[in-house]
This record gives structure tokens, C-alpha cells and sequence, in this order.
């Protein structure tokens, strides 16, 4: 039997279905109201929770007269990203001048700016201070909510400004020697440091080239060539093989040398001379800067001997915790069956040095043999001279001074002499090595000269360095003059550090007869 069909059951359903799709359609539609007709009302209307780092302003670099080399004043014109690097612009007053030893910065966030290289990055903690840090709320718009103060979680604190051990006034006139020193001979670099003996201060690091840290271009570096370049040092380094010998009680002064006439045959090298000498005292070999007298030296003296006492020089090794980016140099022991290498190496080749490590020795020799650590900050940590050991006896330091005296008035570095103060130096002229230490490239050398005076109480040390300069070559003639001319400098700089214990020395140098001159001139 049929049932009936329930008409009013189908339409209840196409209703059902009707209103369900009415529904859904409602929905879509204040969707688009709200996501699309009316996004950004109620944008305005979101707050959100904003949290910022106040960049503080960054300490000064000073010279040791508080002369400042690197500041940090309000930027003239607005900075579109104020957070990141603050309201503050970093300049240097003497621009390029100071870069050696400053460095330069570079940008992060949230501490504005932070070192880069040179002091600006070995002092970074001091030197960058402590951000700020503000709480705030913000609409969905960027607009500040007016109903919600601002809160200061804490204020910005200063970085510490750092003082330099660096004399301003002598920075600049090393700079413009070190400028001119390297167009003029047309170097692949040069470098002056100026070092105070007794103590170890850095009063000057001149290098060229240098870059600007105000116009800094990519690829360039202000890391100081005078502890970040190796070098073979050459004859500069026979103060060495000198203090070897002295110190061993091997030689004295008028001990006599044979220096064989200018060629000296060994079974895995002949040995050469610039200046031929035949058998002479060892203050005419040196004076006149005699390889072959220095190889046999060094061959006496013995491998050990010879270079622990370089290493007590502070070759080998870092001088300092304080100057960024030094190398070690190179220094290793040939052993007892390798003369022909320790002969090379007491005239100074096979090994490499850094140009503070090479002054420093020369300040160890006129501080009376202490070997000073070399000092290029100080002030806000209260860094103070430090001794790092006795390297040789006062006696023998005395002795060599008085023979690297005869060195400028009478030989290779007589172009150093001047004629109010004693001056006490030694030349050096080395070839270049090749990559990877491997030969020598050709026509390629290092010339230096390095020295102190007044010779009776050294106030001043000073090195000059020519990197491949082309032409002249020899350290005698390349860099002994502008030794003479950097003395002439401080001498007349009345802005100077060292210029009253230079006048008033200078007013004595006649009644001390400090001067003595011989017609006897060699340039090697």
C-alpha cells in the first residue's frame, strides 16, 4: 500500500537551504566590509606595544694634552635612522692625520656606532657607553597614542673618553714626512714612529698611505703598517747580533775583525760587502755596517744564544695587548748545523719583524738595556709604563750606544747627524721577500734607519721606513735625512711634549761638545 508524499517536508528544506546560503552570503559580505571598505579605520584604532635603544653619545679619543682626534657631536641635519645610529655624528679633527693610530667606526644596532678598527675597536666598551631604552605605544597607523605616556626605562649613559700616550703636535709632522717620504721616492708604503725610551710611549705612528675614517672607501684599511706589516729588517737588525756578542764577552770595541776584503767564501755561500773592509776594529764594522762581520759574530755567538736574546728583545712575538692588529714577525731557531742561516740572519734576513718591535729594541738599548712594553693608550684605564726585563747589562748598553753614535757621525747614518744633538742609529737596507717567503723579488727592498738622542740621556727614538722605493734605495740615503728633519721638527715645535727638555738641552748641546763630525762618509 502506497504512503502519500508530504509536500510540506520538501518545502521546509528548500527554505532551510535558502536561509543557509542567505547566512553565508551576509558573512562574505562583512568580511569585504571589514577587511577591504574598512581596513584602515580600524587600523587607527590597534595599539601596539613599541620598545627602542637610545644610542648613547660615544666617548672622545684625545691626545695626551686632551686634544681630540675623535669626537662625537649632534648631527647638523636629520638622520633618517635616528635609532640606529643615533643623533650623532662621528668626526675627526686632524681627518686622515690620526687615522693611523685611531681607527675608525662602523654602524650596528643598538649602540650607534661601534669600533672598526684602530683604537676605535680596541677601546669599543669604554668608548661606546650604555644605550637608553623608552617603552611606548603606537596605533596601527605609526601615530603616537596620546593616552599612553612615554616610559624611560633608562637614560643614555656617555661612553669614556680614551687618552692617547700620541704627542698631536708630532703626529702631524710625522704624517706630512710619511706623505711626503713615499711620493717622493714613489714607495709602496712608508711609515715614521716616534717612541719615548724611558717609558715606551707611542708619541707618533705615521703611515702612508692611510685611509680617511671620515671618507672611508671600501677595500682601504687604517690598520698601522708600523705593527700590522712584516718586514726583513736587514742591517737595523745587527744591534742584535752587536748585543750578542758584547753581552757574551766575545768582543769589545777595538777587537779586531777580519771583514775579508769584501767577499768572505763559506762552503754554502760567499758572503759580500758594500764597503770592502779588511781587518778592522768592530766600531769601524759596524760603523760602516759590515755583513760579513756580522755573520761571523753571529756564527760566534751560537743559534740559542742568539735567538733568545732576540726573543728577550721582543722579537717573535706581540709587543703590546694595545695595538690592534700587530703581527708576531718571524723568528725560529736554525739549529746548530744550519750556519749559513744563522750567519743571514745575524746580518737580518730569514726572519721579519714589525716596525715597533724594531724601535722598541733601540729604546731598550738607550733605556740602559730595560725593554719597555711599547704604550699607545692610557688615562682611562691608568695604564703605566711597564718593564718587560732587563735584555742586556747597563754596560753593554752603554757600549753599544757609543757605537751606533759612531754609526752617524762617521758612517752609514751619517746623514742623521745633527749639529745640536748626538744622535745613535743604525741603518738598514734589506731586499723584499717573495710570496710565501720563498727568494727575494728583484730591485725590491726595505730601507729604514732607526735612533735616538741625545746620546748622554735619550729622550727620543725614532724610526723611519721606505717600503720599495724606487731608485735610491739604501737606508742611508732614503731615510737618515728625514730622521734629521723629524729632530728638527720637535725641536722647533714649541706645541710639542718633549720641547722644553729639547730647549733647554739645545741651549747646552755646544758647551757638551756633542757634535762630532768625520769627512769619512759611507751611505750603505
Amino acid at each position: 500500500m502506497n504512503r502519500p508524499i508530504d509536500h510540506r517536508s520538501d518545502v521546509r528544506a528548500r527554505i532551510m537551504v535558502i536561509a543557509g546560503l542567505l547566512a553565508w552570503l551576509v558573512i562574505q559580505v562583512r568580511l569585504v566590509q571589514i577587511q577591504v571598505v574598512k581596513s584602515e579605520d580600524l587600523a587607527r584604532d590597534v595599539v601596539i606595544d613599541r620598545v627602542e635603544y637610545i644610542p648613547a653619545q660615544r666617548g672622545h679619543i684625545c691626545d695626551r694634552h686632551g686634544l681630540p682626534l675623535a669626537i662625537s657631536t649632534l648631527a647638523v641635519e636629520p638622520q633618517q635612522d635616528l635609532m640606529v645610529r643615533g643623533p650623532y655624528r662621528r668626526s675627526y679633527p686632524l681627518g686622515a692625520t690620526a687615522a693611523p693610530v685611531v681607527g675608525l667606526v662602523g654602524f650596528s644596532t643598538p649602540h650607534g656606532f661601534t669600533g672598526r678598527e684602530g683604537i676605535e675597536l680596541q677601546y669599543e666598551p669604554l668608548l661606546r657607553g650604555t644605550e637608553g631604552r623608552v617603552r611606548y605605544v603606537i596605533t596601527g597607523a605609526g601615530r603616537f597614542c596620546s593616552f599612553e605616556p612615554l616610559k624611560i626605562d633608562r637614560l643614555p649613559i656617555p661612553g669614556t673618553s680614551v687618552y692617547l700616550t700620541v704627542d698631536a703636535v708630532y703626529q702631524a709632522l710625522a704624517q706630512i714626512e710619511a706623505e711626503s717620504l713615499r711620493v717622493r721616492h714613489g714607495a709602496t708604503w712608508t711609515g715614521i714612529l716616534v717612541m719615548r725610551p724611558a717609558t715606551g710611549e707611542i708619541l707618533a705612528a705615521a703611515a702612508s698611505p692611510c685611509a680617511d675614517p671620515e671618507n672611508f672607501a671600501p677595500g682601504l684599511s687604517t690598520a698601522n703598517l708600523l705593527w700590522s706589516r712584516q718586514f726583513e729588517p736587514g742591517s737595523s737588525f745587527k744591534v742584535v747580533t752587536l748585543a750578542a756578542a758584547l753581552e757574551g764577552g766575545l768582543v769589545a770595541p777595538e777587537t779586531m775583525i777580519d771583514c775579508e776584503n769584501g767577499a768572505w767564501a763559506t762552503p754554502a755561500k760567499t758572503w759580500h760587502d758594500t764597503s770592502p773592509l779588511g781587518i778592522v776594529p768592530l766600531r769601524t764594522a759596524v760603523a760602516k755596517s759590515s755583513n760579513i762581520a756580522a755573520a761571523k759574530l753571529g756564527i760566534a755567538v751560537g743559534s740559542d744564544a742568539f735567538v733568545k736574546l732576540a726573543r728577550d728583545f721582543g722579537f717573535g712575538t706581540k709587543t703590546s695587548g694595545h695595538l690592534h692588529a700587530e703581527a708576531d714577525g718571524y723568528l725560529q731557531n736554525p739549529g746548530p748545523h744550519r750556519r749559513s742561516s744563522l750567519a743571514a740572519m745575524a746580518m737580518g734576513q730569514g726572519l721579519s719583524v714589525t716596525g715597533v718591535q724594531l724601535l722598541n729594541a733601540f729604546c731598550c738599548i738607550a733605556n740602559g738595556g730595560r725593554l719597555m712594553q711599547p704604550l699607545l693608550a692610557c688615562g682611562a684605564e691608568g695604564i703605566e709604563p711597564t718593564v718587560v726585563r732587563q735584555v742586556v747589562s747597563p754596560t753593554t748598553a752603554r757600549i753599544m750606544t757609543e757605537l751606533l753614535r759612531g754609526a752617524v757621525e762617521g758612517g752609514t747614518g751619517v746623514e742623521a747627524r745633527h749639529p745640536c744633538f748626538s744622535v745613535a742609529g743604525k741603518t738598514g737596507t734589506a731586499q723584499v721577500a717573495g710570496r710565501g717567503g720563498v727568494g727575494y723579488l728583484p730591485d725590491s727592498h726595505i730601507a729604514s734607519f732607526a735612533g735616538f738622542f741625545p746620546v748622554d740621556s735619550p729622550q727620543v727614538a725614532i724610526l723611519v721606513l721606505v717600503a720599495e722605493p724606487r731608485g735610491e734605495y739604501y737606508g742611508g740615503r732614503v731615510c737618515a735625512p728625514v730622521f734629521k728633519r723629524m729632530v728638527d721638527h720637535m725641536i722647533a715645535a714649541p706645541g710639542g711634549c718633549l720641547y722644553p727638555a729639547l730647549a733647554a738641552r739645545l741651549s747646552l748641546a755646544p758647551l757638551n761638545g756633542w757634535v762630532s763630525v768625520s769627512p769619512d762618509v759611507d751611505h750603505g
